[in-house]
């Protein structure tokens, strides 16, 4: 009985989904509550109101922070494969009730030696 519970409660910790909230001015001059969370595997989920973001290839979020008071600018690892290592960075900002993205770029690549 205990063996079931245990492998649940890892798989439950291995999903689990964490969140963050930022607020900014939109270009229509209202505040706005945006919301980053990691919920599903390989994706990333940025949510203002009804409107959500997904952004795939998603592995680690390295930076995520309010730039300008009008722009969410979210720096993210992506999966490079064996023996590479790469992210991107994404610029988001909000008008008219909805996200928009004003840039979305790779940051960096890099490749170890073997």
């Amino acid at each position: 009985m205990i063996r079931p519970i245990i492998i649940l409660a890892l798989c439950l910790i291995q999903y689990k989904t964490y969140s963050q909230t930022f607020s900014l001015n939109s270009f229509d001059n209202k505040r706005a509550k945006v919301k980053i969370e990691a919920a599903t595997h390989r994706q990333l989920h940025i949510i203002y109101l009804n409107d959500t973001l997904r952004l795939l290839d998603y592995d680690e979020l390295t930076t995520a922070k309010v730039y300008r008071d009008r722009f969410l600018m979210i720096e993210y690892r992506t999966r490079g494969g064996t023996g590479a290592a790469s992210g991107n960075t994404a610029l988001i900002f909000c008008e008219r009730n909805k996200l928009r993205v004003a840039a979305l770029f790779s940051s960096y690549s890099d490749h170890f030696a073997k």
